[in-house]
């Protein structure tokens, strides 16, 4: 039986929007509301939200639920905190919650979703990714402050600065207009932002973000980020994650317990060539050094600091 040519537009317009349609967009579609109420119990619309319908057919996604939430909280409602966080990959945060901001004035309670309100939520803050309206990457590391640890909230600061979603200067800016009352936790990012010096390189992973944090509680030196080392004869720099050029000691810090493939064993060659032919020393640390056997990575980093660096320690 070939379908109602109604439900085939109906169809073709919720294939536009994740599957989603909305009860006004059916209205105009010509569908009256006993329509609408039967093509639910016929099983070829499912209720998501109140006024928020899936076609049956359309495969349920993650980011359906995000815009399912911001199309059921009303006009000005955005994705926003951890959900928005998710939606910029922001470093740290995975497996996020369906998190929308509304308008203070607007009551809305829906199924499944953190709705936050708010009685500051302006043009600047508001931004659109695919069809998904959501915070602005420095709205979304300022309202995140709220609901996510220190360590996380600094990884993911890191992140969207590596990602060029936002530079120091311009999280500063935002700390004027953002910070303090009706932003929980905001005094958090004002306090990550006033410690880190803006010219300093963003971290590239979380394991980096986690050794930084080593060292700093245990009293020893920031590390430079990134440190590139130009041999000659190459085309362009080659990159380590974290060192100290004085004492010309590099840290490198890897996920995997050791590189296999062929191609990580010529990379790892390579640098190892590198670093001796500058005249540095290296050394190599796991995802298990880093957070197993965290007093191992910090006496190892002592030791050498100690070993090769009277000018650090002289002031």
């Amino acid at each position: 039986m070939s379908a109602h040519p109604i439900d085939v537009r109906v169809a073709r317009l919720a294939s536009r929007h994740l599957g989603l349609v909305t009860r006004p967009e059916l209205l105009r579609l010509g569908l009256t509301a006993r329509q609408i109420d039967l093509r639910v119990e016929r099983g070829f619309l499912e209720v998501v939200h109140r006024g928020v319908y899936r076609v049956a057919s359309a495969p349920p996604s993650w980011e359906q639920r995000v815009l399912a939430a911001t199309l059921a909280g009303g006009a000005r409602a955005v994705a926003s905190h951890r959900t928005a966080g998710q939606i910029f990959r922001l470093r740290g945060i995975e497996h996020a919650p369906v998190e929308i901001l509304v308008p203070r004035e607007r009551r809305v309670g829906l199924d499944g979703v953190i709705v936050h309100r708010t009685t500051a939520l302006h043009r600047p803050d508001v931004a659109r990714r695919g069809l998904i309206p959501i915070t602005t990457p420095a709205r979304t590391l300022f309202d995140m402050a709220a609901v996510i640890d220190m360590e996380t909230l600094e990884s993911a600061l890191e992140d969207a600065v590596l990602q060029h979603l936002a530079s120091w200067q311009y999280l500063m800016r935002a700390a004027e207009r953002l910070a303090g009352r009706g932003h929980p936790g905001s005094g958090l990012i004002v306090q990550l932002l006033r410690e880190r010096d803006p010219e300093t390189k963003p971290t590239e992973s979380t394991l980096e973000d986690e050794v930084v944090r080593l060292l700093r509680r245990a009293g020893l030196p920031a590390p430079e980020r990134q440190i590139e080392l130009w041999p000659p004869g190459f085309a362009r720099p080659v990159r380590f994650d974290l060192g100290y050029r004085p004492q010309k000691l590099l840290l490198e810090v890897d996920s995997r317990r050791w590189h296999g493939a062929r191609k990580d064993v010529e990379r790892n060659s390579a640098k190892a060539n590198i670093i001796v032919a500058a005249g540095y020393r290296a050394l190599h640390f796991t995802k298990d050094d880093v957070r197993r056997r965290p007093d191992y990575l910090v006496g190892c980093v002592d030791r050498e600091l100690l070993r090769g660096a009277p000018r650090l320690w002289a002031s």
